[in-house]
């Protein structure tokens, strides 16, 4: 081995013990929850199936299902924490914004709708970070 790539091993070797070499299993966004509050014109629940978002810092949309979750109307309501990202699609430190969530609506006959998309709500804080909560009770959802 020449002395610059053995000079070389050695630094990535260090860098790697002292933790400071690249990304890590970091960059997961840990426990991500997000907040809406259900106003929708029907006067009914509603049924939150995926949430979307969009990463500014790569430019990237993401889409994740969520476990299913209900509002009654006029509730605030949050879904249970997601992942976001992972190795090969960080979010850690990454600006999320444009948030959307797809859901159902309470029909007159009792039947559950075809799943909409609402409309996108751009969070004033935008850096995921870990525990994180995405939206308000002034991210309301009308129809």
């Amino acid at each position: 081995m020449t002395a610059s790539r053995h000079l070389i091993t050695r630094l990535v070797a260090a860098a790697l013990a002292l933790g400071i070499a690249g990304p890590s299993l970091a960059a997961e966004c840990k426990d991500i929850t997000f907040t809406v509050k259900n106003d929708h014109y029907t006067g009914d629940e509603i049924k939150i199936q995926k949430i979307k978002y969009r990463d500014t810092t790569a430019a990237a949309t993401g889409t994740e299902n969520v476990v299913d979750y209900t509002c009654p109307h006029g509730s605030t309501c949050v879904s249970v924490g997601r992942d976001l990202g992972g190795l090969l699609d960080p979010r850690l430190g990454h600006d999320l914004s444009n948030v959307q969530f797809y859901y159902s609506y309470r029909e007159a006959d009792g039947d559950w709708s075809t799943p909409v998309w609402s409309k996108k709500f751009k969070p004033t804080d935008k850096e995921c970070t870990n525990g994180r909560n995405y939206g308000t009770s002034a991210w309301v959802i009308t129809g």
